[in-house]
């Protein structure tokens, strides 16, 4: 562990989180980075991930991450709200959807993303970018990392949900909604700062569902730099000139656009 830290010192990373039920979107998102920005160094968190699982993934810095989890589907948001929409999918992948219901499990592999970014400022890496596991990257991140290390953070802003899906109370109070998809960190004293209380923040109510998109607004109280950043890198919507597909919602297992893409890099 502490050579693989050693090797991260002044790099610029990108990183990302996923269990066993999503490991076949991590070796996509893996593949993709390696095909189209192999300059940068990949370090991915695999939560409770077998040796013989974690034997099939090549090419990144493996953090092991092995910690008693309930796996039951049986929770709501902390406002006894639904975590996804409710419509049926038609699933064309292997991999289970959230659906309504969430669990500790799912929970935990969504916020501890802060943890691992604070663990990776406090060893000295250059710049991060967190991706979602069901991210596709397309193009080139080299420019945007360029453009993160002359501010201090970037997001990918958006209205909140309960704008976006009406009769929606999720995240009500947020003006607007910074995505937890894509969270990218300048490495310094600042943003070392907020990074390290964001995560103390999110350990003490770690399955909350909504924490980390409820939580990352509040860092404009602060005299940060922030790249509002293109939906090139962050699109939902799979237009072909963007630079990241996310597979949000029921994209990543309905969308035939989506599907076909990740058959580019299996």
């Amino acid at each position: 562990m502490r050579k693989m830290y050693r090797d991260l010192v002044d790099k610029n990373i990108i990183t990302f989180t996923t269990d066993s039920n999503y490991l076949p979107f991590a070796k996509i998102l893996i593949n993709s980075i390696l095909q189209n920005t192999p300059s940068v160094e990949i370090l991915g968190r695999f939560v409770n991930c077998s040796d013989e699982q974690l034997d099939t993934v090549n090419g990144i810095h493996i953090y092991r991450d092995n910690k008693e989890l309930s796996t039951k589907r049986d929770l709501l948001t902390k406002q006894h709200l639904y975590a996804t929409d409710d419509f049926v999918y038609c699933n064309k992948t292997d991999v289970q959807p959230v659906r309504l219901y969430y669990s500790e499990l799912i929970s935990y592999c969504s916020n501890i993303k802060f943890d691992t970014i604070n663990t990776l400022l406090g060893i000295g890496v250059k710049s991060v970018i967190y991706l979602d596991v069901d991210s596709i990257v397309r193009g080139d991140l080299n420019k945007l990392f360029l453009e993160l290390t002359k501010n201090d953070f970037c997001f990918y802003k958006d209205i909140p949900y309960s704008e976006q899906f009406k009769g929606s109370k999720r995240l009500e109070y947020n003006n607007f909604l910074y995505h937890g998809g894509l969270i990218g960190v300048n490495n310094n004293k600042q943003t070392k700062k907020i990074i390290k209380n964001i995560t103390n923040e999110v350990l003490e109510d770690i399955f909350d569902w909504d924490i980390d998109e409820r939580i990352l607004p509040t860092i404009i109280q602060n005299d940060f730099n922030i790249i509002n950043i293109n939906k090139k890198y962050k699109d939902e919507d799979l237009d072909i000139k963007s630079i990241v597909w996310s597979g949000s919602g029921k994209t990543k297992f309905t969308n035939n656009l989506y599907i076909n893409e990740c058959k580019k890099y299996k």
